[in-house]
């Protein structure tokens, strides 16, 4: 969890969370906490599908693009270059032994890297609860602690 204070040198922004449920109900729960909360889904990208249309197989992965227009505006207005990591983005994806993850760049990261006053970034840290409120669970596993792919829970 965030603590004030971000290394960038040897972070990557990403914080991962285990799903406990299906790919398709992991979807579908997160699908339903972003409208619930109010929140315009911009985009729900199959790339499963995209990459069937080029002859290419993968396992199942939608990235999801969602926000608040009244609160990623400002950030977007004073940070014109924060609109590579906005609207807010969560990646749903299952791995080739049908574990379902999903992967979303962390706020703190975020207002780090464009130099976002705690008023500014306040509203990125609703993703959090959003996503972990959908899924069931309390805290994302710590980044390059466990590999996602065994299966180990927050």
């Amino acid at each position: 969890m965030y603590d004030g204070e971000v290394d960038m040198s040897k972070s990557t922004g990403v914080e991962t969370l285990v799903s406990h449920f299906s790919f398709d109900e992991t979807l579908a729960r997160i699908l339903r906490e972003i409208e619930r909360e109010g929140l315009l889904l911009f985009l729900a990208l199959d790339q499963q599908a995209v990459a069937r249309k080029d002859g290419l197989s993968m396992p199942q992965a939608r990235l999801l693009l969602f926000g608040r227009p009244s609160a990623g505006t400002q950030i977007l207005i004073d940070v014109p270059e924060a609109g590579i990591d906005l609207p807010l983005k969560a990646y749903v994806w299952e791995s080739a032994d049908e574990g379902v993850f999903v992967s979303y760049s962390s706020p703190a990261y975020i207002a780090e890297r464009h130099g976002l006053s705690a008023v500014l970034s306040a509203p990125l840290f609703g993703v959090f609860p959003l996503l972990t409120g959908a899924l069931g669970v309390d805290r994302p596993r710590l980044p390059g602690k466990q590999s996602p792919r065994n299966k180990t829970s927050c």
